[in-house]
């Protein structure tokens, strides 16, 4: 008896089994398939940059962000570390270069150590004042010369080059003597980007030059390290730097600030995301030339009026003076560096409105 009980359980298990195990779900009405669609890749760019919230060079970054991400869909995803959080400036090519982060901001005189052509934007006068050098500038970055012998030699070397320009030329401004005339400068310790001919900059019009990082200047001139700045009308406005006096003068182009990345990281990306972060670089040097533009009148008014610095223009023949003396400089990065003179002329014939592409 109890053999043919269990004889029984086990055919009913084997029935029940055989049941489960052929039925099946019947096509859908639609035809497709009954898998879920697979998920896209979410791309993540870590940024490091060395400026204050407070600043355009910050405020470029967010417009960045906000554009990949809403424009991907979601798939790229930007993280910005300002204030140099991460790591200071310097080290953040090399942080690009070995995967720790995939993009940064920095201004063009940094770039130099990639290719020194990006030294074109150290030259004092080249492309005008602060307002003539918006419009000359967005011509500049935007010839087959700048492509091919300033961005193309860096991006051989692992970094896309977006470029954007941001707060105008870096003008004088000091904590304790005013410059009214070219000779005040003489003497003075300045702080610059430290860049390539900066030095030369300062012995050409009689002044030392002192590369600080731009997160440690508001204490330098606190502390008396330097006398003064070569800064940017908008910078100096948004952080408020502790100066008392500014002059109008025009040394140097270097705050053309371009948002870097990653080129291994830039060719993971599929085509059509690379493509996109192509256009918004494009869109990003219009964006940021509107942006300061808009300023610049505000912040020379601000620099008066809310921070109480005294503002000074050089006299005619000084101004004269300063820009034929700005040649020395010109004369030796047409010397020193491949492609200087093509590079020189092609902005002079940009700025006298000879140019043709």
């Amino acid at each position: 008896m109890k053999k043919l009980l269990s004889l029984l359980f086990a055919l009913t298990m084997l029935l029940s089994l055989a049941a489960c195990g052929g039925s099946e779900s019947p096509p859908s009405s639609s035809g497709t398939a009954s898998n879920p669609t697979t998920e896209k890749d979410v791309y993540t760019i870590t940024l490091s940059h060395q400026y204050a919230t407070t600043t355009a060079f910050h405020e470029m970054c967010i417009w960045w962000e906000e554009q990949l991400e809403t424009r991907s869909g979601g798939q790229i995803q930007v993280e910005i570390f300002p204030s140099a959080q991460l790591m200071p400036a310097d080290q953040e090519f090399t942080a690009m270069l070995d995967g720790r982060i995939q993009a940064n901001t920095c201004n063009s005189a940094l770039l130099a150590s990639f290719d020194e052509s990006f030294c074109i934007f150290e030259m004092p006068f080249l492309f005008g004042d602060s307002y003539e050098s918006m419009k000359n500038l967005a011509v500049f970055c935007r010839t087959p010369e700048f492509k091919e012998l300033i961005a193309a030699p860096v991006e051989a070397k692992g970094i896309k080059v977006y470029p954007t320009y941001l707060d105008g030329a870096r003008e004088i401004s000091t904590t304790k003597t005013p410059v009214k005339s070219l000779d005040d400068l003489k003497g003075l310790k300045l702080r610059s980007t430290g860049g390539r001919f900066s030095e030369l900059t300062g012995q050409t019009y009689g002044f030392n030059t002192m590369a600080i990082a731009a997160a440690e200047l508001p204490t330098a001139l606190m502390q008396g390290t330097v006398d003064g700045q070569m800064m940017n009308p908008v910078y100096v406005y948004q952080v408020k730097s502790p100066v008392k006096y500014y002059t109008i003068i025009p040394f140097d182009y270097t705050a053309v600030d371009p948002i870097n990345v990653s080129a291994s990281f830039y060719n993971s990306l599929p085509a059509e995301l690379q493509q996109l972060m192509d256009d918004v670089g494009v869109e990003l040097f219009d964006y940021s030339v509107q942006y300061t533009t808009e300023l610049l009148d505000d912040s020379y008014k601000m620099i008066k009026e809310d921070m109480g610095c005294e503002i000074y223009t050089l006299s005619e023949e000084d101004y004269a003076r300063a820009a034929e003396l700005a040649k020395t400089v010109w004369a030796a990065y047409e010397e020193q560096i491949p492609n200087g003179s093509k590079l020189i002329q092609l902005a002079s014939e940009i700025v006298d409105g000879t140019y043709t592409e």
